[in-house]
């Protein structure tokens, strides 16, 4: 470290002078890295161990160089692997619950509901979960970083473990830290310029990671490279604020962007989180970092490292075949050729040739316990890991009942994984909250014309307490086509249905044809609560119209907040679905189920001859109200008994 680095000020950085932040900042990062690198040293290894191949393998130590070398067998991958395929392969859905909420809060919770859905497809909130729970097998701790730029453009991005520096001396009481920087090795000068287009000299002048002096870690490399590289070295940090805002002891806290030289963002920061969404594998106490499922089987990996080398170079020198034959030349005794060795003898016995048998059962035995032993530690099945299933399991029931006793071991896993996808769609939120008018839209399919839903229409309030996972239907082919076969099993499909369905499994058009009914009254009555006019249609079923709408009708109205407008329009519906149905008079194919004509005598209308058979009886259509809904002043008119 340079001599003006020495004597920069390391007092606290969020205490710094304007335009001096980065003189107090960049050195205690740096500090941080220094006196935990440990973390970092562990996180390049974790990397080389799951990929012997990647350029972390050559910032390891020499020993463990020599064991990555050697790897034969990767318990490490398999293990991660595995995991990650019957964890992390759930779509989760966002469900807000409004248990005894108000009219206007159940309202908001729908339109909320399908807002997130809809934020959550377009900035691939699904892939950045599946990318936090591998880094969090592998490393630990995974993390997101949920954020708008500089265009008030929404970004959901994973961030690397190994680039984020977190003080231990924070957390030794196990207490959740205060501070948090980003270390950024490798941004590109002319997007920082981009972004902060007043400070292209100051970010011209940067130097990159090389030249500021990291030698950490990951930070190792040729000099010649990084000349090459047009990168910057930038560390964003955030400070949390104390208090609650308004109080008289708050301390708000403080959000900044340098670089070598310049203070790039310097403003406060007032929520109590950090803006990065956390998925750990398992706490780990006094630390940030947690312990990931890779780390607790290195141990069985360096003994089956070391159990392969020995086979390999046992199998090398001793196990190779021995042919004993006549001596053809004094001057040879051993030779040997790729196929074994060769010794004569003075003797003149036919060849015998002789395998040696030098693997002995202790070392095989060894090495098979500390396979055994690392999924033991992990909780894996083998046979999930080799895709192999029990004998005598066949049915697709008795398998997935199998893979849910495998799973049970991974419990808290999966449920951190649904956890941590509702904690990215609050966190796209929180970000739309920011935003406010320049958050993005949405449009929501409507039997008018597509309602576009914007931020207004979405209530943030206690959503933290609202929210809950519900996982979405199969969506790849094998699970579509699973689903069909259960439905039919179920009588839900008929065979008919079920053999269009194996052709192109699209289920929910199957589904729709037999909830398109109840789907298309429900449309209705969600046009009246948005302010419609709607008339119910002679080709709807009125009966069912009339019974859901009634039904909407008591649940609205124990609503204090509930429009009357919107009841005036439930009730003018109950009404007219009820008159157009009597008005309609039995549906066809009902003939069929109205009372025979009677022979009696005694049942025979007055004046009939005998043997004429008596008339059906006569419905009586009822008047349609005018329409409009009526009047609050004028008593409700009554309303017809409901079937």
């Amino acid at each position: 470290m340079k001599k003006s680095d020495r004597d920069r000020d390391l007092g606290t950085w969020w205490t710094a002078e304007e335009g001096k932040v980065h003189q107090r900042l960049l050195p205690t990062v740096q500090a941080i890295d220094q006196r935990q690198l440990d973390h970092f040293d562990r996180f390049a290894l974790l990397d080389a161990l799951y990929d012997p191949n990647c350029a972390a393998a050559s910032s390891t130590s020499a020993t463990w160089r020599a064991e990555i070398r050697r790897m034969t067998e990767n318990l490490i991958a398999s293990n991660v692997d595995t995991v990650q395929s019957q964890v992390a392969v759930t779509e989760v859905r966002s469900r807000f619950l409004t248990d005894g909420a108000s009219w206007s809060v159940a309202r908001r919770a729908v339109d909320t509901e399908a807002y997130a859905e809809e934020m959550a497809k377009r900035y691939k909130r699904a892939e950045a979960a599946n990318v936090m729970f591998f880094d969090a097998t592998l490393k630990g701790t995974g993390l997101a970083k949920v954020f708008a730029d500089e265009d008030f453009q929404i970004h959901v991005e994973p961030m690397l473990i190994d680039n984020v520096v977190v003080d231990d001396a924070e957390c030794f009481n196990g207490a959740a830290p205060r501070s948090l920087h980003y270390r950024q090795l490798d941004r590109d000068r002319d997007q920082l310029i981009q972004q902060f287009p007043d400070f292209k000299a100051e970010i011209n002048k940067a130097k990159g990671r090389y030249a500021w002096g990291a030698r950490l870690a990951r930070w190792r490399g040729d000099p010649l490279v990084y000349e090459t590289r047009n990168d910057v070295f930038c560390v964003e940090s955030w400070r949390l604020p104390m208090g609650v805002e308004g109080t008289e002891g708050y301390v708000p806290g403080l959000h900044a962007i340098v670089i070598d030289g310049c203070d790039l963002l310097v403003e406060p920061w007032k929520k109590p989180r950090f803006p990065i969404v956390e998925l750990r594998w398992q706490r780990r106490r006094s630390s940030f970092y947690g312990i990931s499922l890779a780390e607790r089987i290195i141990g069985w990996q360096r003994v089956i490292n070391k159990r392969g080398w020995h086979i390999e170079k046992v199998l090398d020198q001793l196990a190779m075949p021995t042919t004993y034959g006549s001596m053809a030349d004094g001057n040879i005794r051993v030779q040997e050729t790729e196929v074994g060795r060769w010794i004569a003898l003075k003797s003149g016995t036919p060849p015998t040739t002789v395998v040696p048998q030098v693997i002995g059962p202790e070392l095989q035995a060894d090495r098979a316990y500390a396979r055994d032993g690392s999924f033991r530690e992990t909780g894996v099945s083998q046979m999930a890991a080799t895709s192999t299933k029990p004998a005598g399991l066949e049915a697709g029931v008795a398998l997935r009942e199998w893979r849910d006793m495998g799973t049970d071991r991974f419990s808290m896993q999966e449920a951190a994984y649904e956890r941590v996808n509702l904690n990215l769609d609050l966190a796209i939120l929180d970000v739309c909250k920011d935003l406010g008018s320049k958050a993005p839209t949405m449009s929501k399919r409507s039997r008018w014309a597509p309602r576009v839903l914007t931020w207004d229409d979405v209530d943030y309030t206690d959503m933290e307490v609202q929210i809950s996972a519900a996982s979405t239907l199969p969506r790849t082919s094998a699970g579509r086509e699973q689903t069909v076969m259960e439905f039919t099993q179920a009588g839900i499909f008929t065979l008919d249905e079920a053999r269009t369905l194996l052709k192109h499994p699209d289920v929910d058009k199957i589904l729709s044809l037999y909830t398109a009914v109840r789907e298309a009254i429900e449309m209705d009555l969600e046009g009246i609560e948005e302010g419609h006019v709607v008339v119910p249609e002679s080709f709807l079923n009125l009966d069912m119209a009339g019974k859901l709408a009634h039904a909407r009708y008591l649940v609205d109205r124990q609503y204090e907040d509930c429009p009357e407008w919107v009841l005036d329009g439930l009730r003018d519906y109950i009404v007219r679905a009820k008159a157009i149905a009597a008005m309609a008079g039995p549906a066809p194919g009902a003939a069929n189920l109205l009372p025979m004509p009677s022979t009696d005598p005694a049942l025979l209308p007055p004046g009939a001859p005998p043997g004429m058979p008596g008339a059906p009886p006569q419905i009586q259509p009822q008047q349609v109200p005018s329409s409009g809904p009526p009047l609050t002043t004028q008593p409700a008119p009554a309303l017809p008994p409901m079937a």
